[in-house]
Parts: structure tokens; C-alpha cells; sequence
């Protein structure tokens, strides 16, 4: 008899109200293919279930579930579905995986769930698992901050018990017991592959995989994670998954790196694999720093088959990239390392729209500056990529918003509204400026994340 009780790891994604007509891939593919997946959850169970007493005592199980798509942009919307699939199979416990697209909703449903079944263990985790939460919503039993890994393995193991442990915070009463962030997990191989665990089973095109974990910097924008290190996958551990993909006839894998290519020698390690692997039609999409390439860089870069190469530029307004934390531009620097990478591919660059200390001449003459590069080199850029700002919880921006005058939207993603250097018109009109610019440049606009938010304020 499986006496083995029920946990549930749900994940809420934005759905596509119509498939598009061709495969868009490359950034956030978990969130704009037709069959999206949490890779963070699959990592808690592959994890979780190496432990004896987890695997004797439960079954975990991922919930992934998207909308009909037909709510607004960026922001999950409720469905009544997602009820009735997360209670189906009686769970004792329920870990949501929590973005800025899918918080509103989450805690929508968190107090539902308690409602409908109040003895249901509620866990908060993911990027907007806020401490404030255990205060504001009674319904959360457990946040957890942090890698997760660790953290979710020892409550279970503990048997879902407020007891101290690290990374795991919850209330007594109305004492908060704060467990601070989770230890991070020091040789990420120790991790069991989610795809040749069988955990997941991706399509053909929405398959991501860490050759390293961690990010160097500390973007004033950015809270990828605390930890200012990086830990990377061994050679053994990169091939089985890159030969799982093969086997499974991937053609295409977003590697979720900060960047890939901080470190020469997991660089090489990479290349090796892919140069040396079976016949197949694997493509890759990545984050490259351009403070580090260079030739030998370039040698191994070759061998990767690439379908989306981003470098952040961000800005060439020196104020604006001191405000947001960012090291200061080498210009001679960039323009070799984007020439260097147009002799293998077509490279999008990255520029950020609404930086405080940015304005909107400096912001045309960054796009400026791009086009004139594009010119110099034969039209190699394959385009540029601009992004809306995002202020999110526990960045730097964030916690000086009120010296920065920052305003974002309060729900969903944290796109920019206005701050000491932008109002809301002056982004209207920039928008405007960047459509017509897109018409008549020979340097492609690819896409302007969160537009839309612009565009809705007319």
C-alpha cells in the first residue's frame, strides 16, 4: 500500500491566446512557448527526492499551468481550472513558484485553497517569495528565499515543522521567525538533471539548460541572486544532457546563464561537447559579456551553433550606467567584441529604456550609436533589443526609489512608469520616436519589452 502523501509544486505561466506563426525562441522561452515549464521546481524535486526519508514519505509532483492567454499582457490571469488541478490528487502541501507575471494570481489562489481545505501547507518561493507576505497573508504558512534546493529538501524532511531552518521563514503566532536566504547548493552536479531524470520532458524548442549557476554583478536593477559567485556543471554532467537533447531531436536549447562566457575554460569544455556530439540540429541562445571576448574566446564560440546571441549594452550614458551599478562603458572595447562576434553571428545588443539618469537625447544617441557601429560593420548586427525598465524587489533601484523618484506598475512585471529623468510623456514620445525609427533604420528594432505598458497610458 503507497502510503506516500501528495506535494504539489505549481508554477503559473501567461498562455498564447493564438500559436504564432513562426517559433519565436530565445529570452524568457519558458514564458512564450505554447507548452511553458518551471525549471526551478524541477530542480527542487530532483533535489528533494536523493533524500531517503523524502522518498519514502512523498510524492511531488510539478503542476505547470498557464491561462487561455487572453488577460493582459505579462500578467497571469485567474482561471478556475488551476483549482481544481492543484487539489485533485488530495496534496498536504503546495510550493508555488512565484514571478512577477504570476504573483497577483498565486495569492489569489492561496486564499482560496485555504478556504476550500485549511490544513493544506502553503510554501512561497521564487524571485517575489517576499518576506512581507508572511505578514500580509495569514494563508502562507512558509516562504522560502534563496536557492531553494536545500531549504525545501530539509522541511520536508522535517515533516513540514516550523522548526529553524535555513532559508525557511514562518510565523508563530505573530512572532516572525526569519530564516534568512537558503544555503546555496556548492557543486551544482550534486543537483540531478531534471531531462535525464525524467522530470521533464521538453519539446523541441523550449528546452533550457545552466552550464554554470551564480552571476558576477550586482545591476542596480537586477536581483538575480545574492550569492556574487559562480559554480559551474562538469564536463560529464553538460554531455548527458546535451546528448539526451539529441536523442530526443531538440533543435533548440536557451542556455539560462548570466553569460556564457566568464570562464575561457567552461567555455572550451562546452564547445568541446557540441563540436565533438552525433550529427543534429541543436541551436542555442545566450548572454555573452563583451568585456570578455576575445579571440580564443571566439575559437570556441564558433563551435555553438547559434540562433540568439544577446550582449547588454544597456546604455552609453556614463551617469545613468553609474545610477544602475554597472561598470563604466569601454567603448573601444565594445566595438571590438561586437566585431569579433559578427564573424560567427548576427548579435542582438541590448539597450534599457527609462534609466534613471538617462534622458531621452542620451537614449537616441545610444541607438545612435548602435546604428553608426551596424554601419561600420556591414550591417552584421542582427538588431537591437530594448527593454523597458524593470525595478524588482530587493535590487538596488529598488531600494532607492524614493531618491530616485521611482514609480513602477504594481502588478505584474515591474515596468517603469516615470522617474527623476523620465515622465510619462517624455516615454510616450520616445516610443513614438522608436517606431518611426524602426521604419526608416537600417538597424532593426527587434522588439521593445513592455511597450505595451507605454502604449496603454495614451
Amino acid at each position: 500500500m503507497n502510503n506516500k502523501r501528495n506535494v504539489n509544486l505549481v508554477c503559473l505561466f501567461k498562455g498564447l491566446s493564438v500559436s504564432p506563426s513562426t517559433t519565436e525562441l530565445g529570452g524568457y522561452v519558458d514564458v512564450m512557448l505554447s507548452e511553458p515549464y518551471s525549471l526551478a521546481t524541477a530542480y527542487l524535486k530532483a533535489y528533494a527526492i536523493k533524500s531517503n526519508i523524502v522518498e519514502k514519505n512523498y510524492n511531488i509532483h510539478l503542476l505547470n499551468l498557464k491561462d487561455d492567454g487572453k488577460g493582459t499582457i505579462d500578467l497571469v490571469s485567474y482561471q478556475n481550472e488551476f483549482l481544481s488541478k492543484i487539489l485533485s490528487n488530495n496534496p498536504i502541501a503546495i510550493g508555488f513558484s512565484t514571478y512577477c507575471w504570476n504573483i497577483d494570481t498565486t495569492l489569489i489562489l492561496i486564499k482560496k485553497i485555504k478556504k476550500i481545505r485549511p490544513n493544506i501547507k502553503i510554501i512561497l518561493g521564487g524571485k517575489y517569495a517576499l518576506l512581507e507576505y508572511l505578514l500580509r497573508y495569514p494563508e502562507i504558512d512558509f516562504i522560502i528565499r534563496g536557492e531553494g534546493e536545500i531549504a525545501f529538501k530539509t522541511l520536508l524532511e522535517n515533516h513540514l515543522n516550523k522548526i529553524n531552518i535555513k532559508g525557511i521563514s514562518f510565523k508563530i503566532q505573530n512572532r516572525l521567525i526569519d530564516g534568512g536566504e537558503g544555503d546555496i547548493v556548492k557543486d551544482i552536479d550534486d543537483i540531478p538533471s531534471p531531462f535525464t531524470e525524467n522530470i521533464i520532458i521538453p519539446n523541441q524548442y523550449n528546452m533550457m539548460i545552466e552550464l554554470s549557476r551564480g552571476c558576477l554583478n550586482n545591476c542596480g536593477y537586477c536581483n538575480w541572486n545574492s550569492n556574487k559567485s559562480l559554480r559551474y556543471h562538469s564536463k560529464k554532467r553538460i554531455k548527458e544532457e546535451i546528448m539526451y537533447a539529441i536523442s530526443r531531436k531538440v533543435k533548440h536549447i536557451t542556455i539560462i546563464d548570466s553569460a556564457i562566457n566568464y570562464n575561457i575554460i567552461l567555455l572550451n569544455r562546452f564547445s568541446n561537447i557540441i563540436k565533438h556530439s552525433p550529427k543534429n540540429q541543436l541551436t542555442f541562445s545566450y548572454n555573452l559579456r563583451y568585456e570578455h571576448i576575445d579571440d580564443n574566446q571566439i575559437k570556441y564560440l564558433k563551435e555553438i551553433p547559434s540562433f540568439q546571441v544577446l550582449v547588454g549594452l544597456e546604455t552609453i550614458n556614463h551617469k545613468a550606467l553609474n545610477t544602475s551599478n554597472r561598470s563604466q562603458l569601454n567603448i573601444p572595447l565594445f566595438e571590438n567584441s561586437i566585431r569579433l562576434i559578427s564573424s560567427y553571428c548576427s548579435p542582438l545588443i541590448g539597450i534599457i529604456l527609462g534609466l534613471p539618469n538617462d534622458n531621452p537625447n542620451e537614449f537616441k544617441k545610444t541607438l545612435h550609436f548602435v546604428e553608426n557601429l551596424n554601419k561600420r560593420l556591414n550591417h552584421k548586427i542582427g538588431g537591437v533589443l530594448v527593454s523597458l525598465l524593470q525595478v524588482f524587489p530587493n535590487s538596488l533601484l529598488f531600494a532607492q526609489r524614493d531618491k530616485y523618484k521611482i514609480k513602477t506598475h504594481k502588478k505584474g512585471v515591474p515596468y517603469i512608469i516615470s522617474n527623476i529623468t523620465w515622465n510619462r510623456n517624455q516615454l510616450r514620445l520616445i516610443y513614438s520616436w522608436l517606431k518611426n525609427f524602426s521604419q526608416k533604420s537600417s538597424l532593426k528594432i527587434k522588439g521593445i519589452e513592455g511597450g505595451w505598458t507605454i502604449e496603454k497610458r495614451r
